[in-house]
């Protein structure tokens, strides 16, 4: 169904903002650089959730669409 492809592309990009996150700090620990960043860890995940479940919701009803206009 659309809402488990759109759950399942949420937490795909929440654990994948998570990784990004984690090694970008783990990576500064280790060089000695500062990032400096403008969005919160929170804002990010936000933002890349938001867009992987547009873009499923997208993706998913434009195939549907097109699928039935085929048939």
């Amino acid at each position: 169904s659309i809402f488990g492809k759109v759950i399942k592309a949420i937490i795909t990009a929440i654990t994948g903002a998570i990784a990004t996150i984690i090694g970008t700090k783990v990576s500064d620990a280790v060089t000695g650089k500062k990032t400096k960043s403008n969005t919160s860890v929170t804002g990010k995940i936000a933002k890349n959730a938001t867009s992987a479940a547009t873009r499923t919701v997208t993706r998913e009803l434009t195939r549907d669409i097109l699928g039935n206009l085929i048939k």
